[in-house]
């Protein structure tokens, strides 16, 4: 994949995605207008990388034990440090995206066992986080519904989170 990066001044910058689609992983760079590189961050094949419809940045989750979620912007991913959310032992990241406007990343955990999730929003450019946690339900009934929330949009002037259901490890 192939995709224009904004910079700080007034030419793109390129980000490039390549993966053999092999075992022996994939990984990201960048280019300046000049043909000159910013770097190479090496991805394993199992990762799943998300990038912001702003092309300002990318999430990375690894089924590590335990999982992985980080995110850095994209004009300075490599070398540049990714930033680590704390994942609460014993959930899974079971889906991350971006807010349409790329100033959010918003994320959904979750656990069997006593079936929860943790629906989380993050602000890319401060840092500032907030979770939300709750049960999800395999089956509805009059005081709830299946599964759990997913975070699909948030307009930040009213403060309203749309979500969608799913029912997580339903396979």
């Amino acid at each position: 994949n192939v995709l224009p990066v904004a910079a700080g001044g007034s030419s793109p910058n390129v980000a490039v995605y390549t993966s053999s689609g092999q075992s022996n992983g994939a990984y990201f760079t960048t280019f300046a207008p000049d043909g000159t590189s910013k770097g190479k961050l090496s991805v394993p094949d199992a990762a799943r990388v998300n990038i912001s419809s702003s092309l300002q940045w990318y999430s990375i989750v690894t089924a590590d034990t335990p999982p992985k979620l980080e995110y850095a912007p994209l004009t300075n991913f490599a070398p540049g440090p990714l930033t680590e959310i704390k994942i609460e032992p014993g959930y899974d990241i079971t889906s991350t995206t971006f807010n349409w406007d790329g100033a959010y990343l918003l994320y959904v955990l979750t656990k069997l066992g006593a079936p929860q999730y943790i629906v989380g929003v993050l602000e890319l450019q401060t840092g500032k986080q907030v979770e939300y946690a709750g049960t999800f339900s395999p089956t509805s009934s009059a005081t709830s519904f299946t599964g759990a929330g997913s975070p699909l949009y948030l307009d930040a002037q009213s403060g309203r989170l749309d979500m969608n259901t799913f029912v997580p490890y339903a396979g």
